[in-house]
């Protein structure tokens, strides 16, 4: 049960700087926050992990650390601007 919490405030973290970063803070909830953070870290673990074996990225939005925090962030913001291309966030 506490890996599920941990999963949540991490991405809840992730989702929120990289909402910051992006200028889409303003349009987001915490539920988005929380759900476009947990999806970006996820998608930088696969791309950036397991995808091309790069070092600190397996951690992405597992436990309260530098690079999970980092790379879900990285992860979060690519989510941000996928959205964006789409029109679903401006």
């Amino acid at each position: 049960m506490w890996d599920w919490i941990i999963v949540l405030l991490v991405g809840a973290l992730c989702g929120w700087l990289a909402s910051k970063l992006m200028g889409t803070d303003a349009q987001q909830g915490a539920a988005a926050n929380i759900l476009i953070g947990i999806a970006g870290a996820l998608l930088a673990k696969f791309v950036f992990s397991d995808m091309l074996h790069w070092g600190g990225a397996q951690a992405a939005g597992s436990n309260f650390s530098f690079w999970s925090i980092l790379w879900g962030i990285v992860g979060s913001s690519v989510v941000i601007a996928l959205l964006k291309a789409l029109g679903v966030l401006r």
